[in-house]
């Protein structure tokens, strides 16, 4: 462990410090890194290993793979550009990228929809080789094929393809790769913080969890294809430069020159809700999922704003309060985002930012026999809801593979919904689609809507 400390922050941060080493220890994860703002004050914590197989600490300046946090960074800068008149938030996709000009979904969806994750259109996942093996031809057709689950603008439903067609808007706008415009409008303005970071401080060792051994290992270094890579980005950071990125988010102002760098008008769109999840019961992560969605910026239950990351291997997350003036970001050399949960809340809290406490059950808000049936909405897979003996089933149903039960709840006499969970689950939620009124499903971030007997998909376009 290691620690330095500009000015003391935190009351609690010899708890904060125990804490990380023994979430380290418990979770057998190889390390941590831990970087707090608090006004002018700083604090950074670090414990474990660089790798299982070095005994070498993991250096506090350590660089993550920032992975979907690119999405925020996309967001921002498409807002600059919408500031600037070059786009407008409200214009049809289907105008900006003449792949999908004559399409319903070109016609139908806006600019602003894809950085809500409001499309709603079903999932294009990652889980299958042939999934990622594709190229933006590929994809654009693969949009134009998704079921039109939800009316754009209504139910929130995380994809990556929102941010790849993102991407592609900020290219044909500014005719520049979208990685250089992010490169130069977002994270040049970091200064040190983030160019020298790239240069001088060692990338992180990724790590993935063994299902044989129940241990981490080191993960294979293999590349993400284009356009896969404009929405999970593996430009790498460390948790001092994304504290140093929330600042930016927070304020507008580089936090090195004090330059205004992002416009008023960007910085409240992105953290303003335009979108609210409902109400999640059940599984251990629940409490840390986002309620709600600006235009590239997660709300939490705790009123923080902030958005996480996946890299190859490792796990990178940030938030911050612009009321209260905190920066938080945690990175850990590990595929283990249930401890990058974990750590934030346990940081918050120590704040003084504990969450109003999870209920153990909520209100259903769907009639129960309306239920049982097929959900889609997950790249290829179906949810199946079964009603037997008053127990709910909920399973994953993959082609040609046995279904895989993901829960069971029970609803009280009182019509309130409980939930029993494994550890990982990110938890449950029944609500109806605002606009048809028909049963759906959420599954942590992801929303499914349940099929009518009579077809498999609405349509598509």
């Amino acid at each position: 462990m290691t620690q330095a400390t500009q000015r003391p922050v935190a009351p609690g941060a010899r708890t904060l410090e125990a804490y990380l080493e023994r979430v380290v220890a418990v979770q057998r994860v190889p390390g941590a890194c831990v970087a707090l703002e608090v006004g002018d004050a700083a604090y950074a914590l670090t414990a474990g290993r660089s790798a299982v197989d070095d005994s070498a600490p993991l250096p506090f300046h350590t660089r993550f793979e920032i992975g979907c946090i690119v999405k925020t960074l996309l967001a921002a800068v498409a807002l600059e550009l919408c500031n600037e008149g070059t786009i407008a938030l409200d214009a049809p996709i289907g105008r900006l990228l003449p792949e999908l000009e004559r399409s319903r979904k070109g016609a139908r969806i806006e600019v602003r929809h894809l950085m809500s994750h409001t499309t709603g259109y079903a999932g294009i996942g990652m889980l299958d080789r042939d999934d990622v093996a594709i190229g933006w031809e590929e994809l654009v057709e693969r949009v134009r094929a998704a079921p039109q689950l939800f009316e754009p603008g209504t139910v929130y439903n995380y994809d990556q393809t929102a941010g790849v067609l993102l991407a592609g808007i900020i290219e044909k706008a500014t005719g520049r790769a979208s990685a250089s415009v992010v490169e130069e409008r977002i994270l040049a303005p970091l200064g040190d913080a983030a160019l020298q970071d790239e240069a001088s401080s060692p990338a992180a060792v990724g790590h993935v969890l063994d299902a044989a051994t129940r241990s981490f290992v080191r993960s294979a270094a293999g590349e993400l294809p284009v356009p896969w890579r404009a929405s999970m980005s593996d430009r790498t950071l460390s948790v001092r430069a994304m504290t140093a990125l929330a600042r930016l988010l927070m304020t507008g102002e580089s936090p090195v020159s004090g330059r205004r760098v992002l416009s008023s008008f960007t910085v409240e769109r992105l953290a303003r809700r335009v979108v609210d999840l409902p109400a999640i019961v059940g599984g251990a992560q629940s409490r840390c999922l986002p309620v709600g969605s600006g235009l590239g910026l997660a709300t939490f239950r705790h009123g923080m704003h902030g958005h996480d990351g996946t890299g190859r291997g490792q796990v990178l997350g940030f938030r911050f309060s612009r009321r209260h003036g905190v920066a938080l970001a945690v990175g850990v050399n590990a595929q283990a985002s249930w401890v990058r949960r974990r750590l934030v809340e346990a940081v918050l809290a120590e704040l003084g930012f504990a969450p109003p406490a999870q209920p153990g059950s909520i209100p259903l808000s769907v009639e129960l026999d309306r239920l049982p049936g097929r959900y889609a909405g997950l790249a290829g897979r179906e949810v199946a809801v079964t009603l037997e003996g008053g127990e709910i089933g909920i399973a994953l149903q993959a082609p040609g593979r046995r279904p895989a039960r993901l829960a069971t709840g029970t609803v009280d006499p009182d019509g309130c919904l409980s939930i029993r969970a494994g550890p990982m689950m990110a938890g449950v939620a029944f609500f109806e689609d605002p606009s048809s009124g028909d049963p759906c499903l959420m599954l942590g971030v992801h929303a499914l809507k349940k099929l009518a007997d009579d077809a498999r998909v609405a349509r598509a376009g």
